[in-house]
């Protein structure tokens, strides 16, 4: 009889994921209120364009993108623009979107917690020759510093799904900042996600400013729990991987 039980229970959270989300500790709130999305400026990266899993990335520059640096293996390829994902296997984007990281270009930190960040520039796409800041008309801007607490941030990234459409496809989610922990180099905040959503650009919603990179779950149902990422204003060697890859595509931090 308990065998059974365990089989209906777990059938049932398999297909009601979105409304019971228990596993991960990324998850704020126990529901998880992330939402399919096409938002121009996040991306999907992977080792290769055919690799199962993917990490995520932001665009702040016309070629110039950021991650987390525990996501290095996946800093090879750049996917914008990016279909749903069909029976839980990701679908490659098209040629036009897809773009060829740079690797002497890359500059990562140590992937502790508050040093976790990857700068890196991207190629000129091979079919159109067009760099992804012109391709996706625009990018993130940076801002310099965080902003009050309760401000509302949102993460757009490729977290993982139990829906098999939404699995490592494009997903959006908000919430409020909720700490900001100068000694730590790090921001804390009430926004799903979930792994996959690693090198997300966590940005302020109403500005579309990028302030720090996600990389780290901490979420539950517990209403003080949250999620942190590595802050751009709090760090000054991740300001300088910034400002120098910044400066390269002419935009001034």
């Amino acid at each position: 009889m308990r065998s059974t039980i365990m089989v209906v229970l777990s059938v049932f959270f398999s297909f009601h994921a979105h409304a019971t989300k228990l596993d991960f500790n990324s998850i704020c709130g126990g529901t998880d209120d992330r939402a399919p999305s096409q938002l121009p400026f996040a991306a999907r990266i992977r080792e290769k364009p055919a690799s199962l899993t993917a990490c995520s990335a932001s665009l702040i520059g016309n070629t110039c993108m950021v991650t987390a640096a525990h996501c290095a293996d996946y800093i090879n390829v750049v996917e914008f623009n990016t279909p749903e994902s069909k029976n839980g296997k990701l679908v490659p984007t098209a040629a036009e979107d897809i773009y060829i990281v740079d690797p002497k270009s890359i500059v990562a930190g140590t992937s502790i917690e508050g040093d976790d960040y990857a700068v890196f520039k991207v190629l000129k796409n091979e079919k159109t020759e067009k760099t992804p800041g012109d391709a996706q008309k625009g990018f993130y801007r940076v801002a310099t510093s965080n902003p009050v607490i309760g401000s509302v941030l949102r993460i757009t990234g490729y977290g993982i799904d139990n829906e098999s459409t939404r699995h490592q496809a494009q997903q959006t989610s908000m919430g409020p900042l909720m700490t900001v922990l100068d000694k730590e180099n790090t921001i804390e905040y009430q926004v799903d996600t979930e792994p996959g959503n690693s090198g997300s650009g966590v940005v302020i919603d109403n500005t579309q400013e990028f302030i720090a990179v996600h990389t780290n779950g901490g979420c539950s149902i517990d209403k003080k729990s949250a999620n942190f990422g590595t802050s751009l204003a709090l760090n000054a060697k991740f300001q300088e991987a910034v400002s120098k890859c910044l400066e390269t595509d002419g935009v001034t931090f």
